[in-house]
């Protein structure tokens, strides 16, 4: 009777025992699901490079020029800085798809809703050209 009651006594507590640790890892991965589906990125940061000959406008420079960088929002591009008139391009498969001017006071493009996919948004400011992928 003795053996019959720790072989109990001992299944009883490793049964808890593995309920307690099951019951841990659930609850961490339905935490973990809650996490990932409540996820929202509103703003996306687009990294244009200059896609001009570095020679022709600065010869005596080796280091390359910064990145242009603006925020996709949806279909919404943000500008963060907006000196001059700005020209976009959106090209897929070699083709223009789309080209819209800015005028120098608006931070924003509104590239239209019917749009989707990958592209490439060439951005022209003054007689510099950036150039990038997008995704719509």
């Amino acid at each position: 009777m003795l053996k019959w009651q720790i072989a109990s006594y001992v299944i009883i507590k490793s049964s808890i025992f593995a309920i307690k640790i099951m019951g841990k890892k659930i609850i961490l991965a339905v935490l973990f699901i809650m996490m990932v589906g409540a996820v929202n990125a509103d703003n996306h940061r687009l990294y244009l490079f200059r896609s001009n000959k570095d020679h022709e406008y600065n010869p005596g420079s080796r280091s390359p020029t910064a990145p242009l960088i603006v925020l996709q929002d949806g279909h919404q591009i943000i500008l963060l800085q907006s000196e001059q008139t700005v020209q976009v391009a959106l090209i897929k498969d070699n083709v223009v798809v789309y080209v819209s001017s800015v005028i120098e006071d608006t931070n924003y493009i509104e590239l239209p809703t019917s749009f989707y996919g990958e592209y490439i948004l060439e951005m022209y400011i003054g007689d510099v050209r950036y150039c990038g992928n997008i995704k719509l």
